[in-house]
């Protein structure tokens, strides 16, 4: 953290040679991870950080939206590949769900050979 800050100030032109203080973290701390993250391996990183509650949470909670995005793009090819037009159609409202066991659900409906209505059924109790 220390060399990050000290590339920062050399980038900012301010004097390395004063104490690190709260409002140079508060100033600073956006770009800190840009500089400092190339510091550390990823096995520092790992044992440093990636053990704490807050970053294992974070992790989780990146790892859940990509899946949510994911089964989004899924859906919204399965939609125009097997009902075109018509199935685009449901796609905001699809788009509101962020459950993953219902996503996953409404997915796995696109593959057999579901009609549209059944597709709406299952998704439509879930969404305002």
């Amino acid at each position: 953290m220390i060399l990050g800050l000290l590339n920062l100030w050399a980038i900012t032109g301010e004097n390395p040679r004063r104490a690190i203080t709260k409002e140079d973290l508060l100033k600073h701390g956006k770009e800190l991870p840009r500089l400092i993250l190339p510091l550390i391996s990823e096995a520092e990183f790992a044992e440093g950080l990636g053990n704490t509650p807050y970053i294992q949470r974070i992790w989780e909670e990146g790892q859940a939206r990509g899946l949510v995005q994911g089964l989004h793009s899924a859906i919204e090819l399965g939609l125009e590949l097997k009902f075109g037009a018509a199935g685009l159609a449901l796609l905001p409202e699809i788009e509101q769900i962020a459950a993953l066991d219902l996503l996953k659900t409404i997915h796995q409906a696109l593959k057999m050979a579901t009609p549209l209505a059944e597709i709406r059924q299952i998704y439509q109790p879930h969404v305002k």
